[in-house]
């Protein structure tokens, strides 16, 4: 199962290994742990198999250490302990034998996959997650500058007693091809090799014997630091090389271990490492040939340092990159910055010969804005890429933005690109209704049915979606090939896409901005009154009829209540269906300023009107301040195709949370850090949602259930908020952002 990519069923199955005769058990007293919040307690993690599964599950230790007090991790390995200590999140490290202090649960490492219900998309792979102890210091060998260095290791130790360590071996014969390649010096890492291998390297002139003066593995890791790949068999050095985030191949035998799954050549655990397989039993042939010309490519391709990992610049003309650098670099914009400078065809794509590589220009095919969604995003995604040294954005389509909605500082960071937009529209201005072809990637912003608010077209088009969508026509399906990559921002969003044969497809969730969402203290302004958050587009799916219905129960039950929208709709068409589920009566009316008319609608539902507040649409950087007002937030959304921007705001302001359990919402529920609406029933269709598979309509009564929790539980709540602040600090939009990046650079 575990092979299959089944990782719910299959590590629910290997903690069957504990009943192994082989396993060494530990009689401790204490309980085993179940994933439950362990505040002001101490937790046992142990490690119980071979060095390459304890630096792969090791990455579990921040999500523990999240949900609780104090984490000792016990080594079974001395060899793991000094690596380990890079681990900021480990409070203290001992090895098998030593005494160890009292603690009040345990668990053992590899049992924290199922405690997490780890599945191929969920699996932790934020790398390097294992540093070099400042402590080390292991030089390697001089290498020219423009010789590429390699990592080698195709053997396992010549004691190991594994039943699989010959069939992972590779005979060195296989390496010779390999070795022979001209610009690379090759570095041996396994601290074994056999009298006769030694013999045949010794006479090689570019091959250094590292290995033989490795003490532990943290010199293993400061060698593996200073190198631009690493080639090895399925070892420890495979594991090492991927925890610390270098590019690493690894050849696998035929029947490889579960680890690597099968029919993949990239591994979900390690996103800098490549796959290659056997073909058949003992096929060391096709494996050592396929590395050579992949490291052949590699240099062909004349990347920089991190070869494997660098993604190629963009190409301009001189006359671009001169103009790109005044504009993006200084800050100063040409007024008469020729359209060329981006603009291109096919014809002159060809013919341009003299070109070299610039910073890295993104251009973003959707408008920035400060209240919705997409906006927000783009504006995030822009000020992350104007902080990196290595990209720049170029935005295609006129900012969003009235004066004021904006942070004044973030206003003076993106003026310039706001600047560069304006000269840029200038010029397209005579290309309006013609397709036009740019010289950049282009990030674009996806409906539900694939398609985009303009007619630009880039060298590679990356989309960006967010569908509820679940069932698509073919053409819609034929419009998603002209993406080169599409991005999704769910788990769910992800499966839907694939389930419909759309490929290829990546995950990459929205953040916060913890500048803006963060615990602070109340204003106390409503004094004694139990205040209610609910945020968002007012439309059918957001569910928002539901936090009515439920809202009108709680009120009269406690007077004191005080319910606070930010909802808003610029598509009124969307809130249809709202008005037929029986939670409320009508729609709200829309005013002169298309502000809806949020109060009054409340009001004929029963609903009084000092125990509502509605502040409308807000602009992103001042939703913290009211959120913090709030006693608990809830968002009863029938579907997201993200994960809830608002959602994961409010969870990071330390705001008690209600979360439907459905769709993108998935990705950011966990007991310990919200209050998830498990009751979901089946959701109806409506002319604009005619595809709802996996939606959920979550149950009025639950969510009173859910707000009577926090009323009369506040220690709770605080506890739950706690950890959520927690959680989100690794869902920030620097982070997120990274992430993104990370998976275009194989793309632009």
């Amino acid at each position: 199962m575990l092979k299959q990519g089944d990782f719910i069923a299959g590590f629910s199955e290997y903690e069957w290994r504990r009943k192994h005769e082989h396993f060494i058990k530990r009689n401790f007293s204490q309980s085993l742990w179940d994933g439950s919040n362990f505040l002001g307690k101490t937790l046992l993690v142990y490690t119980e198999q071979g060095l390459g599964d304890s630096i792969q599950f090791i990455r579990y230790i921040p999500l523990v250490k999240k949900l609780g007090g104090l984490v000792i991790v016990e080594c079974n390995k001395a060899g793991l302990k000094l690596l380990f200590t890079t681990v900021s999140e480990i409070d203290e490290l001992f090895v098998i034998g030593e005494k160890l202090p009292d603690f009040d649960l345990q668990i053992p490492l590899m049992s924290l996959p199922r405690i997490f219900q780890t599945t191929p998309e969920t699996i932790p792979a934020e790398i390097p997650y294992l540093s070099v102890p400042k402590s080390i210091d292991f030089p390697i060998p001089f290498a020219p500058e423009k010789n590429l260095k390699v990592g080698i290791c195709w053997q396992t130790k010549t004691s190991s007693i594994s039943g699989t360590s010959q069939v992972r071996s590779c005979p060195v014969e296989y390496l010779q091809e390999i070795i022979n390649i001209d610009t690379v010096n090759f570095y041996i890492l396994q601290k074994e090799v056999f009298q006769t291998d030694l013999e045949w390297l010794n006479s090689q002139t570019k091959i250094h014997n590292n290995g033989s003066s490795f003490n532990d593995l943290t010199d293993t890791a400061a060698a593996i630091k200073q190198l631009d790949l690493v080639i090895t068999i399925d070892t420890v050095i495979a594991y090492l090389a991927g925890a610390l985030g270098k590019p690493v191949w690894v050849m696998l035998n035929f029947d490889s271990d579960w680890h690597w799954l099968t029919d993949r050549k990239y591994s979900p655990w390690y996103p800098t490492m490549r796959l290659f397989r056997q073909s058949k039993i003992g096929d060391w042939d096709s494996v050592s040939k396929q590395v050579k010309e992949n490291l052949e490519n590699l240099l062909d391709n004349n990347s920089p340092t991190n070869k494997t990992s660098e993604k190629k610049g963009i190409k301009l003309s001189e006359e671009s990159i001169t103009k790109a650098l005044a504009q993006n670099k200084s800050g100063k914009h040409h007024k008469n910055t020729t359209l060329s400078t981006f603009i291109t065809s096919q014809k002159n794509l060809q013919t341009k010969t003299s070109t070299f590589e610039i910073m890295k220009i993104i251009a973003i095919g959707w408008p920035l804005n400060p209240i919705t969604g997409w906006g927000i995003y783009g504006i995030n995604l822009t000020l992350q890429l104007l902080k990196n040294p290595e990209y720049q954005p170029l935005l295609l389509t006129p900012p969003s933005i009235q004066p004021g909605m904006l942070n004044p500082l973030h206003q003076a960071l993106l003026n310039p690109a706001f600047d560069a937009q304006k000269n840029l529209q200038n010029q397209l201005k005579n290309h309006q209704g013609k397709n036009i072809n740019f010289n950049l990637p282009i990030l674009q912003a996806l409906g539900s049915n694939f398609s985009v608010s303009n007619n630009i077209v880039g060298t590679k088009n990356i989309g960006i979606i967010f569908s509820e969508n679940t069932q698509f026509t073919s053409e819609q399906i034929n419009r998603s090939k002209a993406y080169d990559l599409i991005i999704t921002g769910s788990t769910w969003n992800t499966k839907i896409l694939e389930s419909n044969g759309i490929k290829p497809v990546q995950k990459v969730l929205q953040g916060i901005d913890q500048t803006i969402f963060h615990p602070a203290p109340k204003s106390n302004i409503f004094g004694d009154r139990f205040v209610i958050f609910s945020g968002g587009k007012l439309e059918y799916r957001k569910g928002q009829d539901i936090v009515i219905a439920a809202f009108k129960i709680f009120q009269k039950r406690y007077p004191e209540a005080l319910l606070i929208t930010a909802w808003h709709n610029f598509w009124p068409q969307f809130m249809v269906g709202i008005e037929q589920t029986g939670n409320v009566v009508g729609l709200p009316k829309i005013s002169q300023n298309k502000r809806l008319q949020i109060t009054q609608w409340l009001l004929e539902n029963d609903i009084p009107s000092n125990a509502v507040i509605d502040v409308g649409p807000i602009p992103n950087y001042m939703v913290g301040q009211i959120l913090r007002e709030a006693d608990v937030a809830v968002f009863t959304n029938r579907c997201e195709g993200g994960t809830n921007l608002v959602a994961m705001e409010s969870l990071a302001c330390g705001i008690p949370t209600i979360i439907s359990a459905n769709t993108g919402h998935l990705d950011i529920i966990n007991n310990s850090h919200c209050y998830a609406l498990n009751n979901q029933n089946p959701v109806k269709p409506t002319p604009q949602f005619p595809g709802i598979d996996g939606w959920g309509e979550s149950d009025v009564e639950e969510v009173v259930e859910m707000l009577e929790k926090v009323y009369f539980d506040r220690e709770d709540a605080q506890l739950r908020s706690k950890t959520a602040v927690s959680f989100m600090k690794d869902l920030t939009w620097e982070k997120q952002i990274q992430r993104l990046l990370f998976v275009l650079q194989n793309v632009i």
